[in-house]
């Protein structure tokens, strides 16, 4: 989150877990970040253009 958003949160929830497509294996965990604090992105070379909207 920090490296794309700039975002850091002091207080993560996790809310579940399940599958990322019908039929697949691969699994994804949900989470709720609280208390943000903004700061700069710090995205890579690949990433540059990159807009947080």
């Amino acid at each position: 989150m920090k490296e794309e958003a700039g975002a850091e949160a002091t207080r993560w929830q996790h809310l579940g877990t399940c599958a990322s497509t019908l039929g697949s294996n691969a699994r994804l965990s949900l989470f709720l970040a609280e208390h943000l604090t903004l700061g700069p992105q710090e995205l890579n070379d690949t990433e540059e253009d990159f807009k947080l909207s």
